[in-house]
């Protein structure tokens, strides 16, 4: 409370902003957004990612840019790319996304992603012995 011509008023407070820690640039220049490329087999598009505060809003933009729908993003992976679109070791975890855009995302969009459908499990079957294998013995009835 603060006395303005001999009134006591309120004085509003200001609101406490929350931040999520979105993603800065590294200091190597100033940009006014931070863009990455995402491709797969029918696409290649730029995705602003500029004050993205986790992964899960980074994969959002990309599969969202790319048309995967929000019940089939379970079904792909993401992988770093070099320019020759060559895929650089095994899928990116949300920390490593979150490190590559942080570090090395810029206003260009030279941080390349491909996004791609996970490998399914092969089915096993359970089809007969066959011939020289040896039948199991089942040791609960003896």
């Amino acid at each position: 409370m603060h006395m303005y011509d001999g009134y006591i008023r309120d004085v509003p407070q200001a609101q406490p902003t929350i931040n999520a820690s979105p993603i800065k640039f590294d200091g190597q220049g100033s940009h006014d957004r931070l863009i990455i490329t995402v491709t797969n087999d029918e696409n290649d598009v730029t995705v602003d990612i500029t004050g993205a505060g986790d992964a899960a809003f980074i994969r959002n933009c990309m599969f969202s840019k790319l048309r995967i729908t929000d019940g089939d993003y379970k079904n792909h992976q993401i992988y770093r790319v070099k320019p020759g679109q060559a895929v650089l070791g095994d899928p990116v975890t949300d920390d490593q996304l979150m490190k590559y855009c942080g570090t090395r995302a810029d206003a260009k969009g030279t941080l390349k992603f491909r996004v791609q459908r996970a490998p399914t499990a092969p089915v096993l079957s359970q089809s007969a012995p066959t011939h020289g294998a040896t039948p199991s013995t089942d040791l609960t009835a003896l």
